[in-house]
């Protein structure tokens, strides 16, 4: 296809209504999840829940991520429809080079297996909570840091060379959120990577919190009638708030888990469908309306798949926010009676 045709058709497909539309719409989510996130950034002194510094960073890492997702994809979609405004069919002003594609799709693209990482690291984190609970409170942050490190590391890497940024070869690109051919396969693999990350992290939570409450309530059982379950065990005040501890924190693991797999999942099956099968579907469909704008809503269903994810971000950040709050009000409430309690029973024991 020549320079000419490449313009013509770029043109068509990004001056209609339904593709400035579905700019609008990615833009308008992306500030929305940008404005929570920062949000709760800033009131995160209402939701002080003790956790490892470990944990603490990557939360915080997560809250990086979301703000990186989202300048992103504002960035990715106010400059083409800045572009838009001003092309003809002529000036080629809505064409770019496969680079440059690429480099707006960056963030936001490489975003996904980023949540995903980090999830599965701080699934990691509270096995190795659990797993060295006499003394992991007095651990380091190396996990924390290396784990961040590595995340935008490799997510980086495979992101760009997934998207193409390693190849020489100069392609016009007529539309930049169609994935090109030869890198369609990178895509599908970077994508069910961080479904099966997802899945099995949220398998590995549920197993992680019957553990952790299985030994939590055999232990209050035990505490309540005054019986050492094993003699050689060391009772401590810091065991019993580690334990607490790791009990609240994979609580907001669960939830959190189970949401962001569904949330990818759904994102992945429904982007895939659209891209696929939206364009014979809406030319073949019995549907009057559908064919009448049809080329309205092709443009806007596929710049729109995006969209998704978004909100699957704005979906985890309340989530953290609401759960956050959740066991602030719980500590307040609880820790000054039965965690006081316990450890005055914990006492007993361990001179008697």
């Amino acid at each position: 296809m020549n320079t000419s045709s490449i313009c013509y058709e770029s043109f068509i497909v990004e001056t209609t209504t339904g593709r400035r539309l579905s700019y609008c719409l990615q833009i308008l989510t992306a500030v929305i999840s940008l404005a929570i996130t920062i949000k709760a950034v800033k009131s995160r002194s209402l939701r002080h829940v003790p956790a490892h510094p470990n944990f603490k960073l990557m939360v915080a890492n997560i809250a990086v991520i979301t703000v990186f997702h989202a300048v992103g994809v504002i960035i990715e979609c106010i400059i083409p429809l800045a572009n838009s405004l001003f092309a003809t069919p002529t000036n080629c002003l809505t064409v770019v080079e496969n680079a440059t594609c690429t480099a707006l799709k960056m963030a936001p693209f490489t975003s996904i297996p980023m949540f995903a990482f980090m999830h599965a690291a701080m699934f990691i984190e509270r096995c190795m909570a659990y797993f060295k609970r006499e003394n992991y409170e007095n651990s380091s942050t190396t996990f924390g840091l290396s784990s961040t490190l590595l995340n935008w590391i490799l997510c980086s890497i495979y992101g760009a060379y997934a998207q193409g940024a390693f190849d020489l070869e100069r392609v016009l690109v007529a539309d930049c959120f169609e994935t090109m051919p030869q890198n369609r396969y990178r895509v599908a693999y970077l994508f069910q990577f961080s479904v099966s990350v997802d899945g099995l992290m949220a398998v590995g939570v549920i197993g992680l919190w019957i553990l952790v409450k299985r030994e939590n309530n055999r232990e209050d059982w035990a505490l309540q009638r005054g019986i050492k379950i094993n003699s050689t065990k060391v009772y401590s005040l810091s065991k019993v708030y580690q334990r607490r501890e790791n009990l609240q924190l994979v609580g907001i693991l669960f939830p959190t888990a189970i949401v962001c797999f569904l949330g990818h999942f759904a994102f992945i099956v429904i982007g895939y469908s659209v891209r696929r099968n939206i364009r014979n579907y809406v030319k073949t469909t019995s549907f009057e309306i559908l064919r009448k704008y049809g080329d309205d809503i092709v443009p806007f269903l596929i710049g729109s798949v995006h969209v998704m994810f978004t909100m699957l971000t704005i979906v985890t950040v309340l989530m953290y926010v609401k759960m956050g709050e959740r066991l602030m009000k719980e500590r307040m409430e609880i820790t000054n009676r039965q965690d006081a309690d316990t450890a005055f029973k914990l006492f007993r024991l361990h001179i008697s």
